[in-house]
């Protein structure tokens, strides 16, 4: 077929893992309006470490830190929200279609993984998800930190390491000349397995107290599952978007700190 000098022809596009990011955070806001509920009511310095990283250049105003996180949280809502209405985009629908594809990979999320895994238990050690919450705030306050803290790892996780990666490695196939389907999956591929190794790790004790934080022990079982996890949460915020994946992510956690861990399913 002859084509018409000078006008670009259509090919395989780059990855783009900001599609729908708009209505992803608008989507999310209940999350973010949850986590700052909880700051409001938790002792001081009890935070999502995810957080604190995207406050760090933050931390200079003080105790003004939070409101100035509020306005910035506001004004990109309203950010999106323009650039939805500006698209045409019927956000009840779009919405609540996240929500129920959020809850729908949230019900599936750990039967899933945990049959992946549980053939590998004879060499990773048996897979303890339990949440101590302890008796430091208010069980409600406490659940609303976990459930918006999802919002800020899928900000850090998959909106930037995510991203950046997909981006970088996309442009170096480009320069290699390599602009096909394949790129593309390798673009996503070595994205979701970087990010999900990073989230991975970001949960150690290691990591968490450089920021003040608590974190976990090395356990080969547990970094098995953060890393599955992070590989399913990677694929979901590829292919469903922001919206889905920070859903999924929160109500899981949610399920895990009400009690129905992997012994509930074995």
């Amino acid at each position: 077929m002859a084509h018409k000098k000078g006008v670009p022809q259509a090919g395989p596009q780059a990855p783009d893992p900001r599609r729908g990011f708009a209505v992803g955070f608008l989507a999310l806001a209940p999350l973010f309006a949850a986590y700052e509920w909880a700051q409001a009511n938790l002792p001081d310095g009890v935070r999502n470490s995810a957080e604190v990283v995207l406050g760090l250049g933050l931390e200079v105003l003080g105790s003004g830190a939070r409101w100035l996180r509020l306005a910035l949280l506001v004004a990109c809502g309203g950010l999106a929200w323009y650039s939805a209405r500006a698209r045409g985009v019927r956000l009840s629908k779009a919405v609540s279609r996240a929500f129920l594809e959020g809850l729908l990979g949230a019900l599936l999320f750990a039967p899933v993984l945990l049959l992946a895994l549980a053939s590998f238990e004879p060499w990773l050690g048996r897979l303890d998800l339990s949440w101590d919450v302890g008796d430091q705030v208010p069980a409600l306050v406490q659940g609303a930190l976990i459930v918006g803290g999802a919002a800020y790892e899928e900000i850090v996780f998959r909106v930037g390491v995510y991203s950046l990666l997909s981006t970088a490695i996309w442009r170096a196939a480009l320069a290699l000349g390599q602009a096909g389907r394949l790129a593309q999956g390798v673009a996503h591929g070595l994205a979701a397995l970087g990010s999900a190794a990073l989230f991975a790790a970001f949960h150690l004790q290691a990591v968490q107290s450089v920021l003040g934080q608590g974190g976990s022990e090395y356990d080969a079982a547990l970094m098995a599952w953060l890393l599955a996890a992070g590989l399913v949460l990677a694929t979901i915020f590829r292919w469903r978007g922001l919206g889905v994946a920070g859903i999924t992510h929160a109500l899981f956690n949610l399920f895990l700190w009400i009690g129905i861990d992997p012994d509930v399913l074995r």
